[in-house]
């Protein structure tokens, strides 16, 4: 499994049903039956584990070496169209087996999606990430790469087609869950990716 830097989600309001500092529970549930997005063999020279003392710029600059090995990111921008290429190539095996699902589309629109959403959010979360309880560092990482992942992940989850949804009361709470909170940036920090599901 890829370790996910869990404290990144996209920008709704949090009420008092749905608390976004507080996951729903259980703590685990994969709900949403999705292609794998990310091959584990793409991080391999990009172990960052005994460069920093602080474990979420460890994985930050591990997906910021990842997109620059991948060439998702050339020329200062992230390149929405390789990224989508990239997951989509992965994707295929997985699609042939679900045919009745467009998962070419959903990566698509996932993409499309996050990659402008943190692009004209970029400035905020890097303060935001620099603060406790993560104090990542902007001269030492940058939270784009790992943000816009992560983004993809819940924007799939929330999207995710009828008929690769597990219908339990837990998978609703989460998928509730994040639809209110993941448009809230002060909220972005404090959702847990690997509580919600393994991607």
């Amino acid at each position: 499994m890829l370790r996910i830097l869990s404290i990144f989600i996209i920008f709704a309001s949090c009420t008092a049903e749905t608390p976004c500092k507080y996951p729903p529970k259980p703590t685990y549930s994969n709900c949403c039956n999705h292609p794998k997005l990310l091959d584990n063999r793409d991080f391999e020279g990009c172990d960052r584990s005994k460069s920093y003392k602080n474990q979420a710029t460890s994985v930050c600059a591990e997906y910021e070496c990842f997109f620059t090995k991948t060439g998702l990111f050339k020329n200062e921008t992230l390149q929405m169209a390789a990224i989508q290429s990239y997951m989509i190539k992965l994707s295929r095996e997985f699609a042939q087996m679900s045919p009745l699902i467009d998962w070419q589309s959903v990566i698509s629109g996932a993409v499309e999606v996050c990659v402008d959403k943190i692009f004209d959010m970029r400035e905020v979360l890097r303060e935001l990430f620099s603060q406790e309880p993560f104090k990542i560092s902007p001269s030492e990482c940058d939270v784009t790469f790992v943000a816009t992942i992560n983004c993809v992940y819940y924007d799939i989850f929330v999207n995710c087609p009828q008929a690769a949804w597990e219908r339990t009361r837990e998978c609703d709470d989460w998928q509730d869950h994040i639809n209110t909170c993941m448009n809230d940036i002060e909220t972005f920090p404090h959702i847990d990716m690997n509580k919600m599901y393994n991607p």
